[in-house]
């Protein structure tokens, strides 16, 4: 089961990394000009992110476009999943930009000065393979999302969580080890549910649910040991506010069993790394 929230920490981490980084450039823009600014933080590239599981290998002015060139590691971008949804991915990388807000950044004014000189944003993400995906908001986009998004913050982090949660689930149901079949990932609630169907001749269901809370604990112990995709997943939940339930599911009975933490055990148990800088 370890390795299936490997798997989830994996493809949630794009959430994260585009909307840290967006902090190098916004809150320097509201300092100096964008253009120097852009060219001051592209000297500091590549920059890891997402606990090393990828990198930021450019922020460049292209053609009128603030763009970032974001590199992952083999394995951990679903390049096709942002291909057969390009206006939600849009619209997720928007959303994240938008939410920063809740981070004390300068977000919003960087995006007024964009649409006042005519510059719009591209992401493009490569998954290590050759892949890539670019994700294209002009001026004119941001400032109809601006209008037609008026969200707070937070709301604006869970529509983004929404969005990446749809995105990415369109090749469910997919095997992700021995004996068990993910699902499905969805917000239910305040929590992010991950719905795994469990061989019941493989796994016995009523043991799960007696170790539920010591399974849920260690994994987060075994995130602030250090490891990537663990930390990437329970970041994610710490800055959307969001508790974590694995819910395993009998092949034979239907029977469920919810194992995980609430946002509040999250918040407070996980060591936030100072590259994603959470409050």
């Amino acid at each position: 089961m370890k390795k299936t929230f490997k798997i989830i920490g994996g493809i949630l981490l794009a959430l994260i990394m585009i909307g840290n980084i967006v902090k190098l450039v916004a809150k320097h823009s509201y300092e100096n000009s964008i253009e120097a600014q852009i060219k001051r933080t592209n000297r500091d590239c590549p920059i890891p992110v997402a606990n090393g599981i990828g990198q930021v290998s450019s922020i460049t002015l292209e053609n009128h476009f603030l763009t970032y060139r974001i590199d992952y590691r083999q394995g951990h971008a679903n390049i096709n999943a942002f291909k057969e949804n390009p206006d939600a991915t849009r619209a997720m990388f928007y959303l994240s930009f938008v939410c920063l807000q809740a981070q004390g950044s300068y977000v919003e004014k960087m995006m007024g000065d964009l649409v006042s000189k005519g510059i719009g944003l591209k992401v493009v993400v490569s998954d290590g393979t050759g892949e890539q995906f670019t994700s294209v908001m002009t001026p004119e986009y941001i400032t109809n999302m601006k209008r037609e998004v008026s969200l707070n913050p937070s709301e604006a982090l869970h529509d983004a969580l929404k969005l990446k949660l749809d995105v990415e689930t369109t090749g469910l149901p997919t095997q992700i080890d021995d004996g068990m079949v993910m699902t499905g990932m969805q917000l239910e609630g305040d929590n992010i549910v991950v719905s795994v169907k469990m061989s019941e001749e493989m796994y016995d269901l009523d043991i799960l649910e007696e170790s539920s809370t010591e399974l849920a604990m260690s994994l987060l112990n075994e995130a602030n040991a250090g490891d990537p995709e663990l930390g990437a997943l329970f970041d994610l939940c710490k800055v959307s506010h969001s508790g974590l339930i694995y819910r395993a599911i009998g092949s034979k009975t239907n029977k469920h069993v919810d194992m995980g933490l609430s946002s509040e055990q999250i918040r407070k148990g996980r060591k936030t790394q100072n590259q994603v800088n959470i409050n």
